[in-house]
């Protein structure tokens, strides 16, 4: 029982998500102040379609608007899903 539970906390690992350069991605709303905490139930709490840019090795992502204009600053992945058009 206390391998089975061993094993599946270190698969957890296994499946970490990754992105390459012109994928589309959805980023997590996040608030500006991290004591602020979202205000309603029911918002939005991602936002997007952007563009990958650039990948970086340390898990980290700079996303674009999809008409280039707008650029983020590096994300981490942990912050981002994949976009489904």
């Amino acid at each position: 029982m206390v391998k089975q539970r061993h094993l599946i906390k270190s698969c957890v690992n296994c499946f970490k998500k990754s992105f390459k350069q012109g994928d589309l991605v959805l980023a997590v709303i996040r608030p500006m102040n991290i004591t602020h905490r979202m205000q309603r139930k029911f918002e939005p709490k991602w936002e997007g379609p952007y563009i990958v840019k650039d990948v970086y090795s340390s898990g980290a992502y700079r996303i674009i608007s999809p008409d280039g204009e707008y650029c983020l600053p590096p994300v981490n992945g942990k912050f981002l899903k994949c976009y489904y058009a």
